[in-house]
């Protein structure tokens, strides 16, 4: 659940409430309204789906599990949005330039990414140092400070979705996510700058769409290969059983960028359709689809893809249409949502996990459903509160320091 979109230094505000004004509440110029909402749905979605894993809700079938079923899926929603507004930069870039700054990108990602990941993961090992016990054994899969420490370099080199050892022992398991968009920013700059540079204009489409299709006949043939795949056995977090999604949102940047117009005449043709199709393709997804136990061929094979293309659809609605979808994911109560989503990505099992023990010693949420409500409602306006911190004194900070110096950076090759 990687940040994606970066915003241009402001001028400073006088006092630290003017601060978390401007940092929270005030979107940036450039920024898609709709796409924030999307992003801020997602994040929603995503801690309530762990809600219910993580509180003992999926152990067995129940209509708490069945609700939640397709939940999961903001995290695909995630990795659409990253395609789509990393891909546009980069594409950008390249028809202005013919060139990437690859300097300049990554002086951006790295200090809007790094210094928030690695300050949550370093103060878990310092806090976890006295002991593990009780309900966090179910989250770390270890009551041994030591195994955290000594697995914690997967996390910090972003290959734990990789990595991740047998006896389910794990340090920041739920991070799986930050090391797919991760390996695929590596991936992408050099993919689209030998498209532009080496293939002719009308070829780069479809290459990009067969960037696409190569992640689906990867699964395709695992899935021949062993047809009993368990998804969380290891599949569901390799980056390259998922890129399909994220380069999803690319092909919608390369129309959005060089065949604009074109697309904004197609969009408002299917005006009446985009929306309600990309809800169908999601629908059958959360309906017919899933990660537990063994997959079947739309459940290992299809399902991502499928999430993705509703996801796009909904995508190019929001981008070029002005109807009730739009002014759904617009509203500006999702924007905060969005600002401080990955920041609350990283710390809400924390959280989940705290209020758990708490709920289990003072009996704080009924049992039922209001009780599960009431639970969900706590950890995200906890894991919100938490992460709005963490955004106004580590992340936005970092985030001008990286604007900053991309700036410096931009300006000694120019004089160059």
């Amino acid at each position: 659940m990687s940040p994606v979109a970066d915003a241009s230094v402001p001028a400073a505000p006088r006092g630290f409430r003017a601060r978390v004004v401007r940092d929270l509440f005030e979107r940036p110029a450039g920024n898609f309204a709709a796409l924030d909402g999307m992003r801020g749905f997602a994040s929603v979605i995503v801690h309530v789906y762990h809600c219910g894993l993580w509180s003992g809700q999926f152990h067995d079938d129940n209509p708490v599990r069945r609700a939640l079923n397709g939940f999961w899926t903001g995290i695909d929603i995630f990795f659409v949005l990253s395609g789509f507004l990393i891909g546009r930069i980069l594409i950008g870039e390249l028809l202005r330039d013919r060139r990437i700054h690859w300097a300049k990108f990554w002086a951006r990602r790295s200090f809007r990414i790094l210094p928030g990941y690695w300050l949550v993961l370093a103060g878990l090992l310092l806090l976890s140092a006295g002991g593990i016990g009780g309900a966090w054994y179910y989250l770390f899969g270890t009551s041994d400070p030591s195994v955290l420490r000594r697995l914690a370099w997967e996390n910090f080199a972003y290959l734990n979705n990789y990595l991740q050892p047998s006896d389910g022992a794990s340090v920041m398991s739920w991070t799986w996510s930050l090391c797919v968009e991760e390996h695929f920013y590596l991936l992408l700059p050099p993919l689209l700058l030998a498209i532009f540079r080496l293939a002719p204009a009308r070829f780069r489409l479809p290459l990009l769409v067969g960037c696409v299709l190569l992640p689906l006949a990867g699964r395709m043939l695992q899935f021949r290969a062993d047809p009993a795949i368990e998804l969380l056995g290891g599949f569901y977090y390799r980056s390259h059983n998922r890129f399909d999604e994220i380069f999803v949102g690319v092909v919608i940047a390369y129309l959005h960028v060089v065949h604009g117009s074109a697309l904004a005449v197609a969009v408002d043709r299917l005006r009446h359709l985009l929306w309600p199709v990309g809800f169908a393709l999601a629908a059958a997804v959360w309906i017919g689809g899933g990660l537990h136990g063994s997959g079947s061929a739309f459940t290992v094979v299809w399902q991502f893809l499928v999430m993705a293309v509703g996801t796009g659809f909904v995508l190019l609605n929001n981008l070029y249409l002005h109807n009730r979808v739009e002014r759904f994911f617009a509203h500006p109560a999702w924007y905060p949502l969005s600002r401080v989503s990955y920041g609350s990505y990283l710390l809400h099992p924390f959280v989940i996990f705290g209020l758990v023990t708490l709920g289990a010693r003072f009996g704080i949420f009924p049992p039922g459903v209001p009780g599960f409500v009431l639970f969900c409602a706590v950890v995200l306006v906890v894991a919100t509160l938490f992460a709005s911190l963490l955004f106004v004194l580590v992340e936005r900070p970092m985030l001008d320091a990286g604007v900053r110096v991309a700036r410096r950076l931009d300006e000694r090759r120019t004089a160059g």
